[in-house]
């Protein structure tokens, strides 16, 4: 009997510093901040770490978190950073995260407008809600082992001019991207499948997306407020297919190739635009068809001139609104936008 009540109180023991021990943490003063270190795992032994007190009036240069820290004797490796962890750290112009991190929770850097950099660790395998949303990072690199960008991970995040988003990727959540004004160009990946409402909406200097999705990743609304004259590259084999979907149909579909933008603006050319007659095509090509082709991806008017050179193509017929001209020549298909009135 004697023994069964000492294990049963050597148990509860056990239990109870397990208890004690998870959760606990220890707090480390450094200038104008302090950081606290959270166990969250004991086996391996895993903690968080956040800003608990933020006290400097002047900018902080860098926050550098350590890859592991001593609570309460035990060693822990530092593995995320908890939702809210460096939310409002207004102060904070840099970031330095520990290789160890996997997990950065929900409005983990909310609204740290002054951090020009926040490098994402190669070992991050998840990134929550609203996880950047209003940083002044210039460059986000989406490690592989991410399969999904949740909402608003980067929206307002207005100096964002580079984005790399890995082959892992299947989905981008609501608002990602929204009011991300830096960007000019970005490329999705061939394992996209889904892009949430409003991801890239008001990125309002947004030229040329890179899809290299065979299939056109559904969603709507993508692109609410980006540039009109927007163009996307898409697979050679998938041109007819973004081409007749929505919302990819409303703009300037192009196959994926070396060509620069300003070379194919260069050698082709249409005017006047709006139009309400006769829509005029000038290119040094050899043209070999004219097609003519509404939003929704409807062939409207289609040509094959009798000459070489600059041509015109009879618009009066068609109703007011957008439409795109597809000219096929010696060396491939150009398209371009234009309004009819």
């Amino acid at each position: 009997m004697k023994k069964i009540v000492l294990l049963l109180a050597l148990i509860v023991s056990v239990i109870g510093l397990n208890a004690q021990t998870i959760g606990s943490y220890t707090v480390v003063t450094h200038p104008g901040y302090e950081l606290q270190y959270t166990v969250t795992k004991l086996s391996p032994a895993e903690c968080s770490v956040k800003c608990v007190n933020l006290t400097s009036e002047n900018a902080i240069d860098l926050i550098a978190i350590p890859e592991t820290m001593e609570i309460q004797g035990t060693v822990f490796t530092v593995t995320s950073v908890p939702a809210q962890g460096f939310a409002y750290c207004y102060s904070t112009r840099k970031f330095e995260l520990p290789s160890t991190l996997t997990h950065i929770g929900d409005q983990a850097f909310y609204y740290c407008n002054l951090a020009t950099e926040i490098a994402i660790p190669e070992n991050v395998v998840s990134i929550g809600h609203k996880a950047f949303y209003g940083c002044a990072i210039t460059e986000a690199v989406i490690p592989s082992g991410v399969t999904k960008l949740n909402n608003s991970v980067f929206e307002l995040c207005k100096e964002l001019t580079h984005v790399e988003i890995p082959n892992t990727v299947t989905s981008i959540g609501m608002m990602t991207f929204k009011t991300c004004t830096g960007l000019t160009e970005i490329d999705l990946p061939e394992s996209l499948n889904t892009i949430s409402d409003y991801a890239f909406s008001e990125c309002s200097n947004l030229a040329l997306v890179r899809c290299f999705a065979t299939v056109p990743p559904t969603g709507n609304k993508i692109f609410y407020r980006t540039p009109e004259d927007m163009i996307i590259r898409v697979p050679a084999e998938s041109l007819e297919a973004y081409r007749t979907t929505e919302p990819w149909s409303k703009y300037d579909i192009r196959k994926i190739g070396a060509e620069s933008i300003e070379e194919e603006t260069a050698s082709f050319g249409i005017y006047p635009n709006p139009v309400s007659d006769r829509l005029f095509i000038e290119t040094e090509m050899n043209v070999e068809e004219v097609v003519v082709y509404d939003v929704y991806g409807r062939h409207q008017v289609t040509e094959t001139p009798s000459h070489q050179g600059n041509m015109s193509v009879d618009v009066k017929s068609l109703s007011n609104g957008i439409y795109f001209v597809r000219v096929k020549t010696e060396n491939g298909e150009m398209v371009k936008r234009f309004v009819k009135k």
